[in-house]
């Protein structure tokens, strides 16, 4: 998962190679668009920062669909 504040211009990326139940049900909880901090389960093998704006931006309910005529995909 990842984790952005913006108070604190923090970044972390934080894995579990367990995949356990308790950190996935703990880490979204810290999520709070209004505190300026998101966190988000990034799409599986994301491997390009395109991707991963993508899901930034789905975590931020923005729409995803509309880049396609500034060919940014």
């Amino acid at each position: 998962m990842i984790l952005f504040d913006r108070a604190l211009e923090l970044a972390a990326v934080t894995t579990d190679r367990h995949d356990s139940r308790a950190s996935t049900a703990a880490l979204p909880a810290s999520h709070d668009t209004a505190q300026g901090r998101i966190t988000m389960h990034p799409t599986p093998a994301t491997c390009t920062g395109t991707a991963l704006a993508y899901d930034i931006l789905a975590v931020l309910g923005k729409p995803t669909d509309r880049f396609g005529g500034f060919h940014l995909a």
